[in-house]
């Protein structure tokens, strides 16, 4: 009954006229106060979602010894534990579930009740992410037969297309999945090009041969016939990936030849609707002095990227979604210029932590993630030709 009151709200709560009319103003003003307090959808475990389904564990959870964080102010949705000074990997599982239902609008796997698995969400915690509520209350449900499994997660940016979503078709490859016929990876029509772009390219590449991208219209909600849940391979904002997964790529997606460590990249976000460096030419030319060459990254096709980021040096950055591209880098410096005074968020350090990366932060005195800043230019370059000078007297 609880669940039928909460579907018929979340239906209906946006056209407040009609909701007046119905049940008088009074009335609507606690529906407001009763929906404002779950605003934001609450997901649940897994196992409570699908209590029938069976799991299949490839990896416990563990902790991952995580060294000096320059101004960490942790948060709770980055699953640091700072008396242990570790970060607490996730468990990565598996599972086939019979008759899930599926909101494309959301990228979220849920039950018959609407009721949404917590793991299928890739970004903040389990009552931090707002979902298209409407979206999850369709009424109208397609069918799909066979095996089929989400491409995408909630968060659809390229970063986390690249080191969320993606990463999780690895667990694809096991061989009680690649004996099957066909697994549809389920893609929202319509969506960003860039994306689009980077899926055509990796997908063939981490994916086991029977996989095929289909495109669904996303106005609707599906029921799948056979559902494989593939969890996230790591937690929001910590993008600390598994070996199993970084070997995948250096034997289906990086060049076949030795790394020529030759390329001193600085990535830029002139093109950026946000945190734009404002001082950005000043810190390009004095970073071009030492041999940088400046990248728009958005120009670039993906085999492009591998190429360049594989025989990277060095990489200088505001936070970006272009850093999601460390993932073709091993054992260089790393700097990131971060827009706010504390770290709130340090995906690309754990990034560049499973990478063997030596990564650095320049906080500045933004007001948030998204806020253009002015770079400390003095601190930068010192930091580059520390980093810079200490390379040259241990390598050959």
């Amino acid at each position: 009954m609880i669940s039928d009151v909460r579907r018929f709200i979340y239906r209906h709560f946006a056209d407040v006229r009609v909701l007046k009319r119905l049940v008088g103003p009074r009335i609507v003003e606690a529906l407001k106060r009763m929906v404002n307090a779950e605003s934001l959808v609450t997901a649940e475990p897994f196992d409570e979602v699908f209590p029938e389904a069976t799991s299949n564990t490839i990896r416990e959870e563990k902790g991952i010894p995580y060294g000096d964080i320059r101004n960490l102010n942790v948060r709770s949705e980055n699953r640091i534990d700072e008396q242990e000074g570790v970060y607490r990997r996730p468990p990565v599982f598996t599972s086939t579930v019979d008759d899930a239902l599926i909101c494309p609008t959301n990228n979220v796997v849920m039950n018959r009740d609407r009721e949404v698995a917590e793991a299928s969400i890739n970004m903040r915690g389990r009552t931090e992410l707002g979902l298209d509520r409407q979206a999850l209350c369709r009424s109208q449900l397609d069918a799909i037969d066979g095996y089929a499994t989400l491409l995408r997660g909630p968060a659809i940016g390229y970063w986390h297309a690249q080191l969320d979503s993606l990463p999780r078709l690895s667990l694809l490859r096991r061989d009680e999945y690649r004996s099957l016929p066909t697994i549809k990876l389920l893609r929202p029509e319509g969506g960003p090009a860039v994306n689009e772009e980077l899926e055509d390219f990796l997908v063939p590449r981490i994916a086991p041969p029977n996989c095929e991208i289909v495109e669904v219209p996303p106005d609707r909600l599906y029921s799948v016939e056979n559902y494989i849940f593939a969890s996230f391979l790591t937690f929001p904002f910590s993008a600390y990936l598994p070996g199993f997964y970084l070997d995948l790529l250096r034997e289906h997606v990086c060049p076949d030849r030795e790394r020529r460590r030759s390329e001193r990249i600085f990535i830029s976000r002139k093109k950026a609707s946000r945190r734009k460096v404002l001082n950005e030419d000043e810190l390009s030319s004095r970073l071009g002095d030492r041999g940088f060459d400046t990248y728009h990254l958005e120009d670039l096709h993906t085999s492009e990227k591998v190429e360049l980021f594989y025989d990277a040096e060095i990489v200088v950055s505001p936070t970006s979604s272009g850093l999601a591209s460390l993932l073709y880098t091993r054992d260089i410096p790393v700097v990131e210029l971060f827009p706010m005074p504390e770290i709130v968020h340090p995906a690309n350090y754990f990034l560049s932590l499973s990478l063997g990366n030596d990564h650095h932060y320049v906080p500045h005195d933004g007001d948030s993630l998204t806020s253009d800043f002015w770079a400390d230019v003095e601190e930068t370059v010192d930091k580059v030709d520390a980093l810079l000078s200490a390379r040259s007297r241990v390598l050959p």
